[in-house]
C-alpha cells in the first residue's frame, strides 16, 4: 500500500453580495467557492442560478473585508474594486475567477440543468 499525503493547500474563497441569500453578510460561510484543482493555483469556477441585477464581491476570510476582489474593468478583478454585476436576465451562469492574474469571466450556462 502506498500512502500519499495531501499536498495541495486550497485557499478558501467566498461570495458576498445580493447574488445569493446571504446579502452582504461577510460572516456567512455557506457561499464558499471551490477551487478547480488540488493545487493552490487560485483558479475557481462556479455555475449556478443568478437573478437579474445581482452583484457580488469575493472575500478570502469570513468577517474580513481586507482581502477581497471586485470589479476592476470588464474581465479584470481589482482588490479595491466595485461590485461585480451585469446580470441582465435571471438564469444560470458559469463564473471563473483567476485570482493570481486578477481575471474573471461570466458566461450564460447553456448545458442541461438537473
Amino acid at each position: 500500500m502506498t500512502v500519499t499525503p495531501y499536498s495541495g493547500a486550497r485557499t478558501p474563497m467566498y461570495f458576498v453580495g445580493n447574488i445569493f441569500n446571504n446579502g452582504w453578510n461577510n460572516n456567512d460561510l455557506t457561499m464558499r467557492i471551490f477551487a478547480d484543482s488540488d493545487l493552490n493555483d487560485m483558479l475557481y469556477t462556479y455555475t449556478g442560478y443568478v437573478k437579474s441585477g445581482s452583484e457580488f464581491k469575493i472575500i478570502q476570510n469570513p468577517g474580513d473585508w481586507g482581502t477581497q476582489w471586485g470589479f476592476g474593468s470588464d474581465g479584470v478583478l481589482s482588490t479595491n474594486g466595485g461590485n461585480i454585476g451585469g446580470f441582465t436576465a435571471d438564469g444560470y451562469y458559469t463564473m471563473t475567477f483567476d485570482l493570481n492574474n486578477n481575471k474573471y469571466t461570466i458566461t450564460p450556462y447553456t448545458g442541461a440543468v438537473t
